[in-house]
């Protein structure tokens, strides 16, 4: 043991000899590479330094001017919110000339900065609408003003306007109170008003805001310092200090002719190295603090172009020398201290490895003699130990229980992870979000679902709160279902709304011993899919029932129509055409028409079918619905028109507009019903381009623009995001279907058009309808010419159940010339024509009869006469078409109401076919 001792106390000694001398000589090597490597280190601290400065300067100042932009323009965006709530609460109440004058007054008093910053305003046309400081400009046109550089600030500013409706302007002006000769730059900012097409603006001189910054910059850079020694200073351009050395010089006279002990002038050469925009080095020599003998220094300078100014940081460089003075004391003394510290180290050590080395020796020899040969072999979890290898009963009976307990474990935790693994696949097979939760809401597991709904790992959820992500309402509601849940002692199944997705979920309680929730398992799945096909369900179904109802109605609407128009035919062909009796029918007739047209948008609503569309003009259709309209409207509402004749043609359904703008009056009457109040109609062509589009789909263009506006009690955001909803509607029962703006918006964007509603509670209601204008020519509709009726005389067999019907038709066709037996009875008729077939030369009958439809008598007059010519007439019929007609042998087939031209055609197109 002391023969180790000495021999490891001799190689230590050995070694620390070699370890001094190399220090000392490695110490001389690197003492000459550092007189090269400091003067190069020097140099690239002070450029790094002086950059680092001019570039903090340089970004203080941009910085600062931005600061006064963003100031400049939110006092600009005042001025315009002040000018524009002044103009939307007296529009309706004053003209233009009582709210300019409001805005004005408003905003003339207005001064910032000290009283030398002011609000101004100017017209698109270059007219000074408010001008504070000189106010007997206002009122004229300075379109030509310049400034004192020659620019035309007018022009500029009306240029910015047109094309971006705001910006800043920069521009030069001679102060009042300073020097005439000196310009003084000045920026401003200007923002487009478009209700009254002025623009707003205010500005300041950059002059004054530097002065501060300069000062500003000063004082946070005077006191900066880098390394050891080294300090910054600054001058101008000429010569005049700004500071140096931790003092602000500015304003103490001019350095320009400072010169060092070898006649360098520093501040001259400091001059000619800024022209480098990168800036450069010096060298001279002058004196340091407290010492009257010049060391040699460096510095390097870069310029400020902007300010005039030249910042500069310089080092002394005889530093060095001290310096590896200094390193060689401080390594003699490191070593010296290295070598006392070593050899107490060393004795501490030597002391201490004996002294445990006797120990450890000890413990050795009597654990060997004993059983730790046996233990040694026992392994932690996967190795067993031999009994019969131990000697010692106690420690024998020791190792049949650690064997006992180490497979008990093994199959504890090989059960344990059969299970978990089970658990984990069961929850991540399943799409629905699956997790088990202690009753404070803590994830205990997670599966797949969840974690990716939160975008997180499952391994970061576990631990944490539902309450961290979910809104307080749904937490709230969380502990209401666990009340539930702890009253009830047994699971809970719910349904929510999420983010417009709708979900059902299922709480089961795991409870403890004592009846209290230990944990819980969730299940919750997404049923907005199905939510959503149960509502798809119930629209179709609801608008087949629709269009059933549809068919229905039309059928016996045009039963009804059939002899207004058929009658009124046959006056038009009795009253002369200068007769005032003409006149007024040709009113009937015309609307009678449009009622069938209105019958065939029912069933093209009803068979979700496109209507016809075709060139036309609005204005006709809006002067006729003034016209039917105002004698349904009480006189306690005002209806002002503003139709402008020079409005395009548009290609639509001539019906759809005049149910559209029947839709939209009747909804400006109803919302003024009970108050009484004021509908205007306007109706303009206007050019929409890409800066006024209402929707971002919206294509730019020419627009017909016809608005209805009213004074009524208007609608909040929330009725407004809902009226064009299918059945929605705010009016009593009775007053409206809920089918009519949702049917003005497919109409309208159909035709590739936008609806635009604006509206406020107590303030009435603006509906803006854009219908595109066609590019191509369009021709006006020619009024009804009287046509020349072809008529005859053969025998016809007329059939229909409504007494009326029968009665105008036989009339219309005995003025045709033709002999008519008339039938109101499918059975009657077919007898009829049994008795005498060959004594009619043609049937003319109607679809929809009791007891025995138009198509069954068809088939049964065949039989008795297979070449009977058979017309048949139907005002709506699902299972009849014209190729069904025609298998069944029927020569003809046209829907009622028919006109007297249309039906003479067609019988004498079935005659003579025959």
């Amino acid at each position: 043991m002391g023969n180790m001792i000495f021999i490891a106390f001799l190689s230590i000694v050995l070694w620390s000899l070699i370890w001094i001398q190399g220090e000392y000589s490695t110490f001389k090597i690197e003492s000459e590479a550092i007189r090269v490597e400091h003067f190069e280190s020097q140099q690239k601290m002070l450029k790094t330094e002086v950059t680092d400065l001019v570039k903090y300067i340089r970004n203080m100042r941009a910085q600062a001017e931005q600061e006064l932009k963003l100031t400049i323009k939110e006092r600009v965006y005042q001025a315009h919110q002040i000018a524009l709530n002044i103009y939307q609460q007296n529009i309706e109440s004053k003209s233009h000339d009582e709210i300019k004058k409001m805005i004005k007054d408003a905003l003339r008093p207005v001064r910032f900065d000290g009283g030398r910053c002011y609000y101004f305003a100017v017209s698109m046309d270059g007219i000074e609408v408010l001008y504070p400081v000189n106010p007997e400009l206002e009122g004229k046109n300075l379109i030509d003003l310049q400034d004192s550089k020659g620019r035309f600030v007018i022009q500029n500013e009306i240029k910015i306007i047109k094309e971006s409706g705001e910006g800043f302007v920069r521009s030069y002006w001679i102060k009042p109170d300073k020097n005439p000769g000196v310009q003084f730059p000045q920026i401003t900012f200007i923002k487009h008003f478009k209700p009254l097409n002025w623009y707003f603006g205010t500005g300041d001189y950059l002059d004054d805001f530097e002065k501060q910054i300069k000062k500003e910059l000063l004082n946070s850079v005077v006191t900066l310092r880098f390394g050891r020694e080294g300090y910054f200073f600054g001058s101008t351009f000429k010569g005049e200090p700004l500071f140096s050395n931790g003092k602000i010089t500015r304003g103490t006279g001019s350095v320009w002719d400072l010169t060092d002990p070898n006649g360098v002038k520093i501040i001259q050469e400091q001059r000619k190295t800024v022209e480098n925009p990168q800036g450069g080095f010096i060298h001279y020599s002058w004196n340091k603090l407290n010492r009257s003998t010049p060391s040699p220094k460096v510095s390097f300078v870069q310029g400020i172009p902007g300010w005039e100014w030249m910042i500069g940081g310089g080092v002394y460089l005889d530093t060095i020398e001290k310096t590896i003075s200094k390193n060689r004391a401080a390594l003699t003394i490191g070593i010296k201290k290295k070598v006392v510290r070593s050899i107490l180290i060393l004795a501490v050590i030597m002391c201490l490895i004996y002294l445990w080395s006797r120990r450890i020796s000890n413990q050795i020899q009597k654990s060997i003699k004993t059983f730790s040969l046996f233990l040694k072999k026992a392994s932690v979890d996967s190795i067993t130990i031999n009994p019969n290898d131990i000697q010692l009963k106690e420690f024998r009976e020791i190792a049949v229980l650690t064997n006992k307990m180490l497979k008990d474990r093994k199959q504890a935790e090989k059960a344990l992870q059969e299970s978990e693994n089970r658990l984990n696949t069961l929850m991540n097979a399943t799409a629905d979000v699956v997790f088990l939760a202690e009753p404070d809401g803590t994830f205990l597991a997670v599966n797949n679902a969840l974690a990716e709904s939160l975008r997180m790992e499952k391994e970061e959820l576990v631990g944490r709160k539902m309450s961290e992500f979910v809104s307080k309402e749904t937490a709230e509601k969380r502990e209401a279902v666990l009340e539930k849940i702890l009253d009830d002692k047994k699971s809970f199944h719910g349904e929510y709304e999420h983010a417009g997705k709708y979900f059902e979920y299922s709480v089961y309680p795991i409870f403890d011993d004592n009846g209290n929730i230990k944990q819980a398992g969730v299940f919750s799945r997404d049923i907005t899919h199905e939510i959503r096909m149960e509502e798809k369900l119930r629209q179709v179904q609801k608008m087949e029932a629709i269009g059933t109802l549809a068919g229905g109605i039309a059928h016996d609407f045009n039963n009804i129509l059939f002899p207004v128009i058929g009658y009124t035919e046959m006056l038009l062909n009795d009253v002369s055409e200068e007769s005032h009796f003409h006149t007024s029918l040709t009113h009937i007739y015309t609307a009678a028409m449009r009622a069938t047209e209105l019958v065939k948008q029912i069933l093209t609503f009803s068979r979700q079918e496109k209507s016809e569309l075709k060139l036309m003009k609005i204005q006709y259709v809006v002067k006729e619905v003034l016209k039917l309209i105002r004698s349904t409207i009480p006189a306690t509402i005002e209806i002002k028109q503003n139709i402008y004749a020079d409005c395009g043609a548009v290609k639509a359904d001539p019906t759809q507009i005049h149910q559209i703008i029947m839709n939209l009056m009747t909804n400006a009457y109803h919302a003024m019903e009970e108050t009484g109040g004021e509908m205007t109609i306007t109706l303009r062509e206007i050019q929409v381009d890409g800066y006024d589009l209402v929707t971002p789909d919206m294509e730019p263009g020419s627009y017909v623009c016809l608005t209805v506006t009213d004074t009524g009690i208007g609608m909040d955001k929330v009725i407004i995001e809902k009226i064009f909803d299918p059945f929605f509607t705010t009016k009593e029962q009775g007053k409206g279907t809920g089918m009519g703006l949702s049917t003005v918006h497919g109409i309208v964007k159909s035709m590739g058009g936008v609806v635009q509603v604006y509206s406020e509670p107590g303030k009435g209601s603006n509906f803006h309808v854009y219908f595109p204008v066609e590019k191509s020519s369009f021709k006006e509709l020619k009024t009804r010419n009287k046509e020349i009726i072809q008529g005859g005389a053969e025998k016809i067999l007329l059939v229909d159940d409504e007494e009326a019907i029968v009665t105008m038709e036989r009339e219309m066709l005995e003025q045709l010339g033709y002999q008519v037996t008339s039938r109101t009875s499918s059975i009657e008729a077919l007898k009829a024509f049994r008795a005498k077939p060959d004594k009619f030369d043609l049937v003319i009958t109607d679809m929809a009869m009791p007891n025995m439809p138009g198509d069954k008598l068809a088939v049964e007059l065949t039989r008795i006469r297979p070449d009977i010519p058979i017309l048949l007439c139907t005002g709506f019929s699902e299972t009849m078409s014209e190729e069904k007609a025609a298998s069944l042998g029927i020569k003809g087939f046209l829907f009622k109401p028919i006109v007297m031209k249309d039906l003479a055609q067609k019988i004498r197109e079935v005659l003579d076919e025959n």
